[in-house]
């Protein structure tokens, strides 16, 4: 995506890809700084990664957000005051991106993070709520997540009413290991081992209530 004229001066250091005159690289702080300025439109889902802006342009269904939402109950119940959870919230990486993950487990910090985002150093494990953003989620996500080293990456699939868990991040391809878990089945994460979640209770319309 090309650099809006206006923009250029907020990074005078800004410098056009190699490839393409008229393709440039954002960095973090140009990135923030045109949010900060409402140059990005309100209405869409803004992320910025290795450099490059994605607009979402799909508003996110009923479904997606009851899905986020039973995410994020199981995971407070398995982390308790352990660890910090992080709805919709950037995460700084040192490549020019600020992914915003649907949700994120991270270390436990004395300022919530207030002065700064977590980094990858801080992930414990990110999730992403997928419907009609599947293949972006498994592919430019997964990528992005494992060479930054996020230990482990959940994909709540509501296409297939399934959770895909991704592990061993590799610097090169992303991750090495990915396990597919349907409803029947029951997972942890690296974290809490010990702390089962069943698939089912991730999964909307699949609860008998």
């Amino acid at each position: 995506m090309a650099l809006p004229m206006p923009l250029r001066a907020l990074d005078p250091t800004q410098e056009p890809a190699a490839d393409d005159p008229n393709h440039w690289r954002w960095t973090i702080g140009t990135f923030f700084r045109a949010g900060e300025l409402g140059l990005f439109p309100q209405e869409k889902h803004v992320e910025l990664i290795e450099g490059e802006i994605y607009i979402h342009v799909s508003p996110k269904g009923s479904r997606h957000s009851a899905a986020r939402y039973l995410l994020e109950e199981v995971l407070r119940d398995v982390f308790g005051r352990k660890f910090m959870i992080r709805s919709e919230e950037p995460i700084l990486h040192p490549d020019d991106s600020a992914p915003e993950p649907d949700i994120s487990v991270v270390a436990v910090r004395q300022d919530h993070y207030a002065t700064e985002h977590p980094k990858a150093s801080d992930i414990i494990v990110v999730a992403e709520i997928s419907d009609s953003s599947l293949s972006f989620d498994r592919g430019t996500k997964a990528s992005h997540y494992g060479k930054a080293g996020i230990p482990e990456y959940w994909i709540v699939n509501l296409v297939a009413d399934q959770v895909e868990v991704f592990r061993k991040p590799d610097p090169e391809i992303g991750y090495r290991e990915v396990t597919i878990h349907k409803k029947d089945d029951v997972i942890a994460t690296l974290a809490a081992p010990n702390k089962p979640i069943k698939v089912a209770d991730l999964i909307p319309n699949s609860l008998n209530i």
